[in-house]
């Protein structure tokens, strides 16, 4: 794989008590404004964990390629313009975009608590050191794949952040890739960066699939044969409330259906959800991305036969409780400060 690395050091500056209009680089900026406030942000994650840099720079793609199409830790603006909040200045950061060079941004040169990192320069791969995507896709009861729609996009490469996530950007400065399925399913085509991308396949009443795809030079990538199956039915009969003596009370019994793929949100009070039921190979599978979580698998019964049950039994996380049709389960949603009894059936589709 071709890296290019940052070699020169343009700039520090010192992030001493001087606001952030005096910054040189805000001089060239044709959106001071945005660029000022991805700075006050990135000020803003590096006071919360307590250590940190920010680093502003420049992106520069060819021809008429829109900038905001490279994909970092950090949202890049339509100018090019960029700040964000680095944990240290001993990794990288990495910026990707799609038939681009992979861009690996030293930063052990640099010092200082606010850093000019200067001008990224993105280079176009010569069509020649592209590489192709080839795969098998296959619709669950059906001989006919063109309704599945297949998207790749770049990842970030190296993230350096002091959480280790990334900023959020808008759907359209993703720089999707979409990649045409014909009826039989057989995917062919050309003109890939040999890096990760992020490929995800979906298909109207069918549960979606998203997997890390890396591109080889020369060989590119084979997905295999990948089949989107149709959502198993889940009914959920649960409990909240408890009584006065912290019993769960039979009379809030609620019930809901869900499908194979989907999230559950207990109450509409959350800006998450409590669990999610991931579906393959034509199973259902807990998980939650939200912690502290705990399940508890209390076997084939019914909810009236644990309403005094301490909620202290749900001690494992919902990964490693596996999901039996018929099951009650008691879920300690510490996150949300909640305790939910339910009991769960899974159908399959004819």
């Amino acid at each position: 794989m071709i890296v290019l690395r940052a070699a020169v050091v343009l700039s520090v500056v010192f992030w001493s008590c001087r606001a952030s209009a005096e910054l040189p680089i805000l001089q060239r900026a044709t959106t001071p404004d945005a660029l000022n406030s991805q700075i006050d942000r990135a000020r803003e994650h590096i006071r919360r964990a307590g250590q940190g840099h920010i680093i502003v720079g420049q992106v520069v793609v060819e021809g008429d390629d829109d900038p905001r199409q490279v994909i970092s830790q950090m949202r890049i603006l339509k100018d090019g313009f960029f700040a964000s909040a680095t944990r240290d200045l001993k990794r990288p950061v990495g910026f990707r975009m799609h038939q681009y060079i992979p861009y690996e941004l030293d930063l052990t040169p640099f010092s200082g608590e606010v850093v000019d990192v200067g001008t990224i320069t993105m280079r176009r791969l010569p069509p020649i050191k592209l590489a192709p995507l080839r795969g098998k896709i296959v619709l669950e009861g059906s001989d006919d794949a063109s309704a599945v729609k297949i998207e790749l996009t770049s990842t970030s490469g190296p993230v350096n952040t002091p959480t280790g996530g990334t900023d959020p950007r808008p759907l359209a400065e993703w720089g999707r890739v979409r990649v045409p399925v014909p009826r039989s399913g057989l995917v062919s085509m050309d003109g890939f960066t040999p890096t990760y991308y992020w490929c995800t396949l979906s298909a109207q009443g069918y549960v979606s699939k998203s997997m890390p795809v890396q591109f080889l030079p020369r060989t590119g990538a084979d997905l295999g044969t990948v089949t989107l199956e149709k959502p198993r039915r889940i009914i959920i009969r649960y409990i909240v409330d408890r009584t006065e003596n912290g019993d769960f009370d039979p009379d809030e019994t609620k019930k809901i259906l869900l499908w194979g793929g989907e999230r559950w949100k207990v109450t509409p009070d959350i800006y998450g959800w409590d669990l999610e039921f991931k579906q393959s190979d034509g199973k259902v599978a807990f998980s939650s991305p939200y912690g502290p979580c705990y399940l508890a698998d209390l076997g084939d019964a019914e909810l009236d036969e644990f309403l005094d049950i301490d909620e202290s039994t749900a001690s494992k996380p919902p990964r490693d409780v596996p999901l039996v049709s018929g099951h009650v389960y008691l879920m300690n949603q510490r996150k949300w400060d909640r305790v939910v009894l339910f009991r769960i059936e899974v159908q399959q589709l004819d």
